[in-house]
This record gives structure tokens, C-alpha cells and sequence, in this order.
């Protein structure tokens, strides 16, 4: 029996499909330093470019892109990339934008929350 343990309630994470109002908050992300190291960003990321790459998203059928909350306060986000729906498979990541609180378990627990079966996926207790 796998026991996790963590100084966070995972009932104070959720996730929201990404939208418009989500855009603000990871453009200020995406211009630390340190998030375009790990996320190997090596493109100048304007406001214009980022609102059209969100146009493009909206489009785009190979990604899924979830805002991840903690006390109704976005601070990440968590998504699928190059969907495969004919064989089953996607690539998954996540990061948390806001600084102060990583390392404070939020990404473990939302992979957790996001990868855990739910009662409408026909799982039960």
C-alpha cells in the first residue's frame, strides 16, 4: 500500500479547463527565467504572441490545458500534449508559475488529482 503524505490538503487544488482569463498570469510566468530554463523556452514571448498562440490552442485538437487552483488562487497549469486519441497516449506536464509556494507539493498533488480515477470514470471507493 502506497501512503502519500503531504503538508497540503489536496481539496484546496482544482483544476479549471484554461481559458481567456487564464492568459495574464502565465504570460507573467513565462517571462521568469528560471520557467524558460526548465521548460527549455528559448523564444522572446511577447503579449501578441502569446494571445496568438492561445487563438492557436483553442484550435488545436492534440492539447488540453487545465489552470491548476490552490485556495482559489490560479498558480499553475497542467496539460496533454500530441494527443493520440487512435493509439491512447499523450505527453503530460505541469508547472507552478508562482514561486513562493513551490516546492510545497502543489505539482505532486495536482498529478495526483489529475491522474487519479474519478467516480465518473467509473471508479469507486
Amino acid at each position: 500500500m502506497l501512503v502519500l503524505k503531504t503538508s497540503y490538503d489536496m481539496a484546496d487544488i482544482f483544476l479549471e479547463s484554461f481559458g481567456e482569463k487564464h492568459l495574464d498570469r502565465t504570460f507573467q510566468w513565462i517571462q521568469d527565467e528560471n520557467l524558460k530554463t526548465d521548460f527549455m523556452f528559448t523564444a522572446l514571448v511577447t503579449k501578441e504572441g502569446h494571445r496568438k498562440w492561445y487563438k492557436q490552442y483553442c484550435e488545436d485538437k492534440t492539447q488540453k490545458i487545465w489552470a491548476v487552483y490552490n485556495h482559489d488562487v490560479h498558480v499553475g497549469n497542467v496539460g496533454l500534449k500530441n494527443i493520440d486519441l487512435r493509439n491512447k497516449k499523450a505527453e503530460a506536464w505541469i508547472y507552478v508559475g508562482e514561486r513562493q509556494i513551490q516546492g510545497k507539493h502543489i505539482g505532486s498533488n495536482t498529478c495526483l488529482l489529475y491522474t487519479s480515477p474519478s467516480p465518473r470514470d467509473g471508479a469507486t471507493s
